[in-house]
């Protein structure tokens, strides 16, 4: 697909201490460089209404990262990925692992 990875300010705002704290801040960075792979294997998820028209698709993926399990939403706009948010979802089994 070639398209590029952004964050949404949700993302950044709310969960990122919280990421920070769960599995260290080099998770946003692994996220990013497997986007592809984990959109793939991620579960479909509601596009909010008033989304609808900005996201053609979006997933939730439950990734493991040195031994950390988190959810990863990530919808697919006309010209990126945009991860929507990440936070810890521990006791979940992963869809996918990301190296670390």
């Amino acid at each position: 697909m070639g398209c590029g990875v952004e964050f949404s300010r949700h993302a950044l705002e709310k969960h990122r201490l919280d990421v920070a704290k769960y599995a260290g801040l080099e998770l946003l960075e692994a996220v990013a460089s497997n986007i592809d792979a984990i959109f793939r294997r991620g579960e479909p998820d509601v596009v909010p209404d008033r989304l609808i028209g900005l996201e053609l698709e979006r997933r939730r993926t439950v990734v493991k990262y040195r031994c950390k399990t988190l959810r990863v939403v990530v919808a697919k706009t006309q010209r990126c990925y945009l991860i929507v948010t990440v936070f810890p979802d521990p006791g979940s089994a992963p869809h996918f692992v990301v190296e670390g």
